[in-house]
């Protein structure tokens, strides 16, 4: 990969990254030099058949592409931390955005039309959304959730918390495909919600988070009315923690 879409792709990055004590010139240096590192280790890693996609016209279909950067991201993840003077927060970002572009510029959109921004990246897009209403501590929503559940029908506190749990982990599960949908259906070439608020792209990403966690969790024996109440509390919670209007801005 060339110098100057190094230097593009860091600056692209750059944007959502803030590190302390640091002038601007200095955080370029520092992006653009982890950027080169995750770089050149992707292209070393990658067949080169795979890699041609990036800066060539030939493409990979988008299902093979997207497993593609889902195990990339598993893969990267194992191998941190390789880059010390990052936070973990920042190289994670940094490390996921790099793969997403790259992966991105195996379709049909290329890598240099994704670096002039003429075209946005959904997965690029997709990183910062998941990092913005990610879950930072899953102990505090299990709390809260607790704090404002109130069951239609009585039941042993240990069910109660196990019911709680259960939802919890449920909701973790589906939330990255959640966001994902979301962004398609929003923003995608054939996009079937038309948003022009942050409150109508809530909407949409509720309704599946929604419809996710309905198809995710299932309780033998639990009566359906019970099942949809911890659903509901659930997702009412982390909407009420999580996804914000700042959040949504700042992604």
């Amino acid at each position: 990969m060339r110098t100057l879409q190094i230097a593009a792709l860091g600056a692209l990055i750059k944007a959502t990254v803030d590190i302390p004590g640091m002038s601007d010139d200095d955080e370029t240096e520092i992006i653009q030099s982890a950027v080169e590192k995750i770089v050149a280790d992707v292209e070393s890693f990658m067949p080169r058949a795979y890699w041609e996609r990036i800066v060539t016209s030939k493409a990979v279909p988008d299902a093979q592409r997207e497993l593609l950067q889902s195990r990339l991201f598993v893969y990267y993840g194992d191998k941190l931390p390789y880059l010390p003077y990052l936070s973990e927060v920042d190289e994670r970002l940094i490390l996921h955005a790099t793969i997403a572009i790259l992966t991105d510029a195996m379709g049909n959109t290329k890598l240099d039309d994704i670096l002039s921004q003429e075209t946005t990246s959904l997965s690029l897009i997709a990183i910062y959304i998941r990092e913005a209403m990610g879950i930072d501590d899953v102990e505090i929503l299990r709390r809260k959730v607790a704090d404002m559940i109130n069951l239609p029908i009585p039941m042993p506190q240990p069910v109660v918390n196990w019911l709680i749990e259960k939802g919890v982990a449920a909701l973790l599960s589906v939330l990255s495909r959640a966001v994902d949908v979301s962004l398609l259906e929003c923003f995608g070439k054939d996009a079937t919600h038309h948003v022009k608020t942050i409150g109508e792209f809530q909407a949409v990403l509720r309704g599946n988070v929604t419809r996710l966690l309905h198809n995710k969790m299932s309780v033998v024996l639990l009566p359906a009315f019970v099942e949809r109440f911890v659903i509901s509390s659930v997702i009412d919670t982390y909407f009420e923690l999580y996804v914000t209007n700042e959040r949504i801005n700042t992604a």
